[in-house]
């Protein structure tokens, strides 16, 4: 169990891991060990750099390379879904649709496009709201619905749920959505 280092390379003796705390390998700060994630082999069965510093490394490894990572995500879910198709078929308990032939009869009814031109359209967009850039990938967004115009049935783009919904609630009225910017101007909020 040797002693530990801290990032300035000083050793951290063994008399500081005491009392359910230790110090982090990263940040070199004494916590306690809630603060680390487990591991069975780690000192003290947790890894050596608290929940803090490991969430700021991932988050900068994904940062550093987000796209890869969505493509990924996006790719993995395609796969997920058409293996899980294939298995349910070959165990005798096929489901009720394809969930990709699903997807494209629900596009081809309600807006006229096809599940490819779908796909293309997600791909123009960079997988974000035309409107307010949220991307598909992230928590809070969810799915970008397909927006388009109720009256004449023009897809007009993908949009997150939140910006589909405004644009809904104001009726797709230009004026509306003009009155509201200058209500939030005058009252000091844009």
């Amino acid at each position: 169990m040797g002693n530990m280092r801290r990032p300035d390379g000083r050793t951290l003796g063994k008399a500081i891991i005491q009392d359910g705390m230790r110090p982090c390998t990263v940040c070199g700060e004494v916590k306690s060990l809630e603060e680390f994630g487990k591991h069975p082999k780690g000192m003290m069965g947790r890894v050596g750099w608290c929940k803090e510093c490991g969430n700021a490394k991932a988050r900068a490894r994904y940062n550093s390379n987000a796209e890869h990572y969505r493509s990924k995500r996006r790719e993995s879910k395609r796969e997920y879904d058409q293996r899980r198709y294939a298995e349910m078929i070959a165990s005798g308990n096929k489901p009720k649709r394809d969930p990709i032939k699903a997807k494209n009869s629900y596009l081809l009814r309600n807006y006229g496009i096809s599940y490819e031109e779908y796909l293309c359209l997600l791909e123009s967009q960079d997988h974000k709201c035309a409107i307010c850039g949220a991307e598909e990938s992230d928590r809070k967004t969810r799915e970008l619905v397909v927006d388009h115009c109720h009256a004449s049935g023009k897809v007009r783009g993908m949009l997150c749920q939140k910006c589909n919904l405004m644009l809904g609630n104001a009726n797709d009225l230009i004026s509306t959505l003009e009155q509201a910017v200058i209500y939030l101007r005058d009252r000091g909020e844009g």
